[in-house]
Formats: structure tokens, sequence, C-alpha cells
């Protein structure tokens, strides 16, 4: 009898033990996991979920398959990501991370033509990894009043344009705790500057379009011609 109550009793704490420990795993896993759904019909959009810290390191930490990610790296309460939706259809959304559970409404793109073209175009020189042209026309989309999270085209854009110029990332973007954002350090604007020198431009050292045109060795004005054409990318 001694024996059995002993076992009973075992059996008990192991069962306690496991479901603690389940317990926990579920918690843990909800915490690293990100639903993303469509603005209008609430339905999962699927793509890449981008963190770019504040030390300038920038790497995909999830993909949203059925409309879930679960990350891989976990970031800090509070911290920036952004969501790079593998259709079209949908607009890069920034977010922040605020765990567990989190939900991020992603909105479709505007019915501007313009701007349906130039989110084409930047859709397939993502596919290429044709980084001149990604920083050209994330640039030109942060810009236009259509878009509503123009920051997130801006810091695409200066991403693209450290691997141009060959400034490592880490080097390339410092955060500006004034503006909140991560944005072109002293490195990547003095190679923009030498570039700019060496091509006749106008010495900034700013990322602007001249700059960005000249590099990628097309225009906005030809990328909106060849997307309104195809009717996609």
């Amino acid at each position: 009898m001694k024996y059995q109550t002993t076992a009973a009793l075992g059996m008990t704490c192991l069962f306690l033990v496991v479901q603690l420990l389940t317990g926990f795993a579920q918690k843990n896993g909800d915490a690293t996991k990100v639903k993303f759904i469509a603005s209008d019909d609430r339905k999962p959009v699927e793509g890449n979920v981008h963190y770019l810290s504040r030390q300038g390191i920038h790497k995909v930490i999830g993909h949203s398959n059925a409309g879930t990610a679960t990350l891989d790296t976990v970031p800090q309460n509070g911290e920036e990501l952004y969501f790079e939706p593998d259709s079209t259809d949908y607009v890069y959304t920034p977010f922040k991370w605020a765990p567990p559970g989190s939900t991020v409404v992603v909105d479709r793109r505007p019915r501007s033509v313009s701007i349906i073209a130039l989110l084409d175009g930047l859709a397939k020189a993502t596919r290429e990894s044709n980084q001149a042209v990604i920083a050209l026309i994330a640039n030109e989309l942060s810009t236009r009043s259509e878009v509503k999270h123009k920051r997130v085209y801006e810091q695409v854009s200066n991403q693209a344009a450290a691997k141009v110029f060959e400034v490592p990332l880490e080097e390339a973007l410092v955060y500006d705790p004034q503006q909140k954002k991560t944005v072109p350090s002293e490195n990547l604007t003095t190679a923009v500057k030498q570039y700019q020198k060496d091509n006749g431009l106008t010495v900034t050292g700013e990322l602007n379009y001249p700059t960005l045109k000249t590099k990628s060795g097309t225009s906005i004005g030809e990328v909106l011609t060849t997307f309104s054409h195809e009717g996609g990318g």
C-alpha cells in the first residue's frame, strides 16, 4: 500500500510538471507569434517580417504562413518591425513589437495607377535582388502623398542603398533618438558624396532622386511606363 501511494504521488507530480512545462512552452510560443490580416476582409496575409535594430542590424525574422508568423528572433517591447507582403495587393506595413498575441492589420495598396506601377516595379526588383532599383523605387514611394506608411519605404530605400554603396548595414545606419528612426550614418553619407563627386552630381551626401537614378541606370518615369503598360510585375 505504501509503495502504491508513493507511486501515485510520483505520477501526480510528474503530471503537474508536464502540465507546467507544456503551459510554459505554449506561452513562450505565443510570445513569438504575430498574425497578419487584411484591413478590409480580415483574411490572412502572407509575407516576410523584417527587423531593423537600433544598431542597424537588418534581417528577416519570420514568414507568415496562413497569416501567422513565428519569429526566430524576439525583439524588445516597442521595437519597430515591418511586414513585407508576398502579394503586391498589399502594402508594406510597420508595427511595434507588443507580445503576446500581436495582430497586425495590413492595408491594400492604393487604387492610384502610379502607385500600383511602383509597387509592381518594387516587387520585381526585390525578386531580382536589384538593390539599386529597390532604393530608387522605395525612395519614390516614401515621397508619395497616397502612400500611408512612407517611413517604411524610406527604411527599405536606405537599407538597399547601403548595399549599393557597399557600406556594411551595421555601419550604414544609425539610430536618431530625435527622429526616433534609423538614418544614414556618416559612413554612408561619405560614400554617397564620393559617388556624387565622381559622377558630376551635386554633392549633398543625400540619397536623393538624381543620385539613385544615376546609380540604378533607370528612372521613375521608365518604371511607371513599363509597369503601367504591363499591368503588373
